[in-house]
């Protein structure tokens, strides 16, 4: 049998010292090399709860979408009414941005004039 493992499975059971559990039940387990490079990551850009918590736990740094657009905006790529036309367009899209990180986008917007 042939079994492939994304990541959340892995970190589970290392977090839960119980890594050699794959072994034990399927033998050999085959790890895609984006599912490796994730797990040896030093920062992770993710937007949903779960994927979140999980690099939480494991201790990784955390860039959302919103994240990478004030980042660009700080480092000039983009401009203020760029920034706010994007979060316009997720918004529109179904995208949640609650009005608490809506708030942090305006502030750091403000702060950079």
């Amino acid at each position: 049998m042939i079994v492939v493992s994304d990541t959340t499975p892995i970190i589970s059971l290392l977090k839960a010292g119980h890594l050699d559990l794959l072994q034990k039940l399927y033998g050999v387990v085959c790890i895609p090399e984006a599912v490796y490079q994730e797990l040896t990551t030093n920062q992770v850009f993710a937007d949903e709860v779960k994927g979140r918590q999980v690099a939480r736990n494991m201790g990784l740094r955390i860039t959302g979408t919103v994240g990478m657009i004030i980042a660009a905006y700080e480092e000039s790529y983009l401009t203020q009414e760029e920034v706010l036309q994007i979060v316009d367009i997720l918004q529109k899209s179904g995208r949640h941005i609650s009005e608490r990180l809506y708030q942090i986008i305006l502030n750091r917007l403000e702060e950079q004039c």
